[in-house]
């Protein structure tokens, strides 16, 4: 039987800051932060552990925006001072895999991490 989210804290906790992080940038970043907007979150269970995808609105207005890749170190650009700047770095570290789709390739942005059932600390 698998073991509930709740019963790994590393797990539950590496969730929780990776939804806030790709919440937080939907919303501060696409058409889903403007009035009467949304965006979709959506879990799913792969076999190695916790599946998260975040789908916005897209870009706002004539913007075209995309996620950008984060530095490989959280060191690097003085990230560790910033209070902006570091939410895909933090979801790379949290993450065994991460991802996005952007416009124009496709219409709205998605961005998905894969976080493993078994964390620093956590038996699976």
């Amino acid at each position: 039987m698998p073991t509930p989210l709740c019963r790994l804290p590393d797990l539950a906790a590496s969730l929780k800051l990776t939804a806030s992080e790709l919440a937080s940038n939907a919303i501060a970043h696409s058409a889903s932060g403007e009035e009467g907007a949304f965006f979709v979150a959506v879990l799913h269970f792969p076999h190695h552990g916790v599946g998260l995808r975040v789908c916005d609105m897209g870009p706002r207005g004539d913007r075209t925006s995309a996620p950008q890749e984060p530095p490989a170190a959280l060191d690097a650009l003085d990230l560790l001072g910033a209070e902006h700047g570091r939410g895909l770095a933090l979801v790379a570290l949290q993450s065994c895999r991460y991802g996005w789709t952007a416009p124009p390739e496709d219409r709205l942005t998605s961005v998905w991490a894969e976080l493993p059932a078994a964390l620093r600390g956590n038996a699976a």
